[in-house]
């Protein structure tokens, strides 16, 4: 069964920062980043339990468990997500170099 796949603000604004820094240097780069994230998206809709929920404990304050699952071609770039009942819910995109500590100030 697929679910939805939907997206926080703040995950909408982590996607256009990601493509305006990788644009700069690369066009094609920021298009396949997009094409990515599009291609994780659909992996998530048909297969949500597949991210790993072992940063879930930094965010007990989720109702359900925080996931994360890398982008393909971008091993830095990580989607964290909720697997709700009802549908994936992408919260932050991620650059792993950042650190956990900044993930989640904002909803």
């Amino acid at each position: 069964m697929t679910k939805p796949v939907v997206q926080r603000p703040r995950a909408d604004r982590d996607i256009d920062d990601v493509f305006a820094h990788l644009r700069k240097g690369s066009p094609t780069a920021a298009r396949k980043f997009l094409d990515s994230v599009v291609t994780a998206y659909r992996m998530l809709s048909e297969h949500p339990a597949s991210g790993s929920t072992r940063h879930a404990p930094s965010c007990p304050e989720l109702p359900y468990p925080l996931r994360f699952h890398p982008l393909n071609d971008f091993p830095r770039i990580l989607i964290y997500y909720m697997d709700r009942p009802d549908a994936v819910e992408i919260i932050r995109i991620w650059d792993a170099a950042r650190g956990l500590e900044a993930l989640l100030p904002d909803p």
